[in-house]
């Protein structure tokens, strides 16, 4: 994928010619290095051949067999970036710097090193097994590399045109409508989708499933979070548009929540409408409820609206936050029973991250 072949001191030439293929694959499995046909040896010797290069630390190893990982070592790979994407325009770069990210074990791989990621873990593999002998590998790798990139960028472009001023968030109002006939909550926000299809999450998508974590290192991506969170509702408190607000509690307990980080950082200078969460008997996380009318009867039985009728009465904007919004089932049971209570209340909501599609259930945070 553009790499520099470079020649390592006291290699052979078999040696030099399998560190290459690692290098030219930005990666790989010694069954993706077989299937390549980027080398006319067999798999015992390419097998043998990554052995001494990984001996001598030429090739770092990742796992234990049968399932192994080859790649250069992490120095050899900051300075082996894709050639292919050295000479991106401004407006593409930015397109990957602001919104692309990966989770690649425990590191967040940002910008083209997340697309260079993504790529050679998701696409590879499919380019390895559908590759063609009509033409050099290598340029079908560069190919495909360059679509995806176009494909994502027309894809991100076209999102954000649809970001709403002044803010620049965007509207699930109408996804929030469509799955819910009656309707409580006048408008609902994201500020990033929590994935994009074949392209995975997105960098704020990253951010919540690690601050969900709810452990030591959860801390830097809940700051995060705050810093692009904490002007929205600044914002929204300036307007007149957020007299209180109401923190979605979690489901699960946690070290570290954060939706609790969130509150205790952004909600001391706002009237907080106050929620308790409990469960008749064993505790059921949304997520683990793919049916909405099931997640709508265990959000309306487990959140319970604690701040007393005569002050809910007074308020008249109030505001929802909460981290990711699915199915909307959560905000909109509480909303329910806001209405309840204050017929006359304007609600709003913001997601930190929303689901890309209609309903939706966010599994895996």
């Amino acid at each position: 994928m553009g790499y520099h072949k470079e020649e390592a001191s006291g290699l052979t030439d078999a040696q030099q010619k399998v560190l290459n293929a690692v290098a030219e694959l930005g990666g790989a499995t010694p069954h993706q290095l077989v299937a390549s046909g980027l080398l006319a040896i067999g798999k015992v010797m390419i097998h043998r051949h990554l052995k001494t290069l990984t001996a001598r630390g030429d090739l770092q190893r990742i796992g234990n067999p049968p399932k192994v990982y080859y790649q250069l070592p992490q120095k050899e790979r900051a300075r082996k970036k894709l050639d292919d994407l050295t000479d991106l325009p401004p407006e593409k770069r930015e397109l990957l710097e602001s919104f692309f990210a990966f989770n690649t074990g425990s590191k967040l791989a940002v910008g083209v090193e997340g697309f260079e990621e993504w790529f050679r873990t998701k696409q590879l593999p499919n380019l390895l097994r559908q590759k063609s002998k009509k033409h050099p590998f290598t340029d079908q790798l560069r190919k495909a590399l360059r679509q995806s990139l176009d494909s994502y960028c027309q894809l991100r472009q076209e999102l954000e045109s649809q970001r709403v001023l002044p803010l620049e968030l965007f509207d699930g109002t109408s996804r929030y409508q469509g799955i819910h006939a009656d309707h409580f909550i006048d408008k609902v926000y994201y500020l990033d989708f929590y994935s994009l299809p074949t392209y995975g999450k997105t960098k704020l998508g990253c951010y919540v499933q690690k601050a969900k974590v709810g452990d030591r290192y959860s801390i830097k991506f809940i700051d995060r979070i705050l810093e692009r969170l904490g002007p929205i509702i600044d914002f929204f408190k300036s307007q007149d548009q957020a007299e209180a607000i109401l923190w979605v509690p979690h489901s699960l307990p946690r070290p570290i929540g954060l939706m609790d980080e969130l509150r205790k950082k952004l909600g001391h200078s706002y009237p907080e409408i106050k929620v308790m969460k409990t469960f008749p008997q064993e505790i059921i996380p949304q997520k683990s409820l793919s049916d909405l009318q099931a997640r709508i009867e265990n959000a309306t039985t487990s959140n319970h609206i604690l701040t007393p009728k005569a002050q809910l009465m007074t308020i008249k904007n109030a505001l929802i936050v909460d981290d990711a919004i699915g199915s909307n089932a959560t905000i909109h049971c509480l909303a329910k029973k806001l209405k309840r209570t204050s017929p006359q209340m304007t609600i709003q909501a913001i997601g930190i991250v929303g689901s890309y599609k209609g309903f939706d259930v966010i599994q895996d945070i």
